[in-house]
């Protein structure tokens, strides 16, 4: 036997089968559901007390508390752990922003590693690099130009002789240019595969 029911949306009458009824059918069709969960309602925000439009299935749901991002912040740092740490009246300013990005830079960033790092993609994979005003550079370049009193020029190249790109000890560098050290690449590979491979 069919049951009756009245929509939430529209508020009109329709017959509903009981097995709808037990899931809990509340709207007479698909399009009074959309509608309803698209209703626009006006909360306050929890922290500034301002009116704010939110989804009314949010609403229900206790989604939309809050007006703004910014406004969450200030009200969980006001209420973490019960403390009271942060001044309700304080906005995100720019200076307040600045100086926040400020205290995490350098020595002061929990990941902070004294300003090296290993390169872990692309043309320069597997080569350590320093911080050096501001911007990351090769380290075995670096320290082949101090040894050599003068930069590097842009056909200069510094090989590594054991092969270890993270080995930058002075005495395992060579300073040679683009074409040689083509050539000595080549001729190491030719050797490993003598020494290694003749016997296959």
């Amino acid at each position: 036997m069919m049951a009756e029911l009245n929509c939430l949306f529209c508020g009109k009458q329709f017959e509903a089968h009981p097995v709808e009824v037990r899931r809990g059918r509340k709207y007479c069709s698909t399009e009074c559901g959309y509608a309803d969960k698209r209703k626009r309602s006006k909360p306050t925000c929890k922290n500034c007390g301002t009116e704010f439009e939110a989804m009314t299935c949010d609403v229900k749901r206790g989604k939309a508390k809050f007006c703004s991002r910014e406004c969450f912040g200030i009200w969980s740092s006001n209420t973490f752990n019960g403390k009271q740490h942060w001044n309700y009246e304080k906005k995100f300013t720019d200076e307040h922003k600045h100086n926040m990005s400020v205290a995490q830079l350098g020595e002061k960033n929990s990941n902070w590693r004294g300003g090296k790092k290993i390169r872990k993609s692309g043309e320069r994979c597997g080569y350590v690099e320093i911080l050096v005003d501001g911007r990351y550079i090769q380290e075995h370049r670096l320290i082949a130009e101090k040894a050599l009193g003068r930069k590097l020029t842009r056909n200069e190249v510094v090989h590594h002789f054991n092969g270890n790109k993270t080995d930058n000890r002075s005495q395992n560098l060579l300073v040679c240019t683009q074409s040689y050290h083509a050539w000595l690449e080549r001729k190491m590979a030719h050797l490993y595969k003598q020494e290694h491979f003749a016997l296959i």
